[in-house]
């Protein structure tokens, strides 16, 4: 089996102006993802993880609201 028959080819990504707050609100929770590509000019930059949202955010508490989120079921 190789890489390309299992990855994923529709991916959620957002660019490096991108806020942390919409980064952990929108992008993150809304596809339950932990870690987002940043890409700019067609090109990845960098990945951001739910980690580093946390660390940024110093809050403990908005990284477990963040992770309960994102770790929730899609029912649709």
């Amino acid at each position: 089996m190789k890489v390309r028959d299992i990855i994923t080819t529709e991916v959620e990504t957002c660019g490096p102006e991108t806020t942390i707050e919409e980064v952990a609100a929108d992008f993150m929770a809304n596809a339950q993802v932990r870690r987002l590509p940043i890409v700019e000019d067609h090109r990845i930059v960098g990945i951001v993880a739910l980690g580093d949202v946390a660390v940024k955010e110093d809050d403990p508490e908005e990284y477990e609201v963040a992770l309960e989120e994102i770790s929730k079921e899609d029912k649709s």
